[in-house]
């Protein structure tokens, strides 16, 4: 479940608010936003990064930052679309 909640955030940050780049940082800040206890975000990203759904890119202050794929993107419109 965290890994969807992980993906949500991707997609909102760099699809509603246009990021060009996603951080374990801004990921953590979304889960505060959303009242949702933070987890282990790397492992998290590690995993969807296995999965073909988020690619890391540049560093974004000094950490590694992460963008989401066009299968990540498709991921959480799926998502979207069973929640209805």
């Amino acid at each position: 479940q965290h890994g969807d909640y992980v993906m949500l955030a991707l997609y909102y940050l760099m699809i509603q608010k246009s990021y060009e780049s996603v951080s374990v940082k801004d990921i953590v800040e979304e889960y505060k936003r959303a009242y949702i206890k933070p987890s282990n975000t790397n492992v998290y990203l590690a995993n969807l990064s296995r999965r073909g759904l988020v690619m890391p890119t540049e560093k974004k202050e000094g950490k590694t930052a992460f963008v989401i794929t066009k299968q990540g993107i498709k991921y959480v419109e799926d998502l979207l679309s069973n929640d209805e």
